[in-house]
């Protein structure tokens, strides 16, 4: 017995565990409701936060007991910028920013140390001349999973059959590589473009999706990559198998060399979402590997139902976030999302711009007469909702 004790002692032992520390800094003095602001992270021994209070920038540096050691006021920025994209590496971060000065949209790239301290100057890495005052960003910045590349690219639609594609791709180091000028087809009414990708090779992926009418589902896809240093556009249509899908994700797989490229989809053009349409796209052969449709069994839809029935459980879903799996699977993230109102609920096709996530790639076309980009090029405006 005290040998059977003994062993029970030790197997308990096991089962103790620290708790969580949560540590959470002292109310600035200098922030108000007002403030935005963007957790960077760690950087140089430091976590960094960067605020803007009313076009008063400024980096807040503290230690990992969130104790403010400083708050260094961001004088190299102009009174007024229109966006701000952070990128992290151990010592150092970029800030990605772009302002307006008269007629012309710079876009500017920053290097910030640990304590919050510009690093040189500010980089010029492009302009833009526009012939109005531009409210939303021009220019858009993806970074490979490595963060050896860096991609700035802009799109104007003013075209609406012939949209052009501005990309410059940088190392690490922001020394630009290449810029390409790439011109893509839109040739149907309802077309538009999904979210773009730069993967560990320094290559472009991006999808274009065609619906059917207004705010329906889409009928078509089309696939596009863009080697690196290459200025052609290599585009191949995506088997749906028959099934209208919702909001395309795309993401690469960089150890097995691929791209997934994954959606819920319906089994109409207003249906109820059944499943989840996976395409993994094999990227030496430039051909789809496999194409496969999940329907959501009944224990899943009783699961994410809510207030909602089992046939309409995952109607007011939307795609958050995939993650990659060194297997080669994924995780997929999703969340419900509605709105309500005296006008009625609002759903999933009465959000004009597709899903209501804003996202990093909320790419603006610089079309002043055009609606936002990417979502549905025309729409029409559900009932009124609070």
């Amino acid at each position: 017995m005290k040998r059977i004790a003994a062993c029970l002692v030790l197997l308990l032992a096991g089962c103790f565990a620290r708790g969580q520390r949560v540590v959470y800094s002292e109310p600035d003095k200098n922030d108000y409701r007002q403030t935005e602001f963007e957790i960077i992270g760690k950087v140089g021994g430091n976590l960094l936060i960067y605020k803007n209070i009313r076009n008063s920038y400024a980096m807040s540096v503290y230690d990992f007991d969130m104790h403010q050691k400083d708050r260094v006021k961001m004088d190299f920025l102009p009174d007024h910028i229109i966006n701000a994209d952070f990128l992290a590496y151990p010592d150092y971060c970029y800030m990605f920013y772009q302002y307006q000065k008269r007629n012309i949209i710079y876009a500017m790239a920053a290097k910030i140390d640990g304590n919050g301290t510009i690093v040189g100057k500010p980089l010029v890495m492009d302009t833009t001349e526009i012939g109005f005052l531009a409210s939303n960003k021009i220019y858009s910045v993806i970074n490979s999973d490595d963060k050896e590349f860096i991609s700035l690219f802009k799109i104007n639609s003013k075209n609406e059959d012939r949209f052009l594609l501005t990309t410059s791709v940088y190392n690490k180091d922001l020394e630009r590589k290449e810029k390409q000028y790439l011109t893509i087809s839109m040739p149907e009414r309802h077309d538009y473009l999904t979210e773009f990708i730069i993967d560990n090779d320094g290559d472009f992926a991006f999808a274009r999706a065609i619906q059917g009418q207004e705010n329906e589902k889409i009928q078509k896809l089309f696939f596009f990559q863009k080697k690196a240093g290459s200025s052609e556009v290599k585009e191949n249509q995506v088997r749906l198998n028959s099934q209208s899908l919702d909001d395309i994700r795309v993401k690469v797989n960089n150890t097995n060399k691929n791209y997934i490229i994954t959606s819920f989809y319906s089994k109409s053009k207003h249906g109820n979402i059944e499943g989840l349409y996976t395409c993994i796209w094999d990227k030496g052969a430039d051909s789809a590997r496999s194409v496969i449709s999940y329907e959501f069994n009944e224990n899943l839809r009783n699961d994410a139902k809510g207030d909602n029935s089992v046939k309409t459980a995952f109607n007011d879903f939307f795609i958050r976030n995939v993650i990659v799996r060194k297997d080669g699977g994924f995780l997929l993230a999703a969340e419900s999302f509605f709105s309500t109102g005296r006008g009625g609920n609002m759903n999933r096709y009465d959000y004009m711009y597709g899903s209501p996530f804003a996202r990093p790639m909320d790419y603006y076309s610089f079309n002043p007469y055009g609606y936002g980009y990417p979502w549905y090029r025309y729409n029409s405006l559900g009932q009124s909702t609070r």
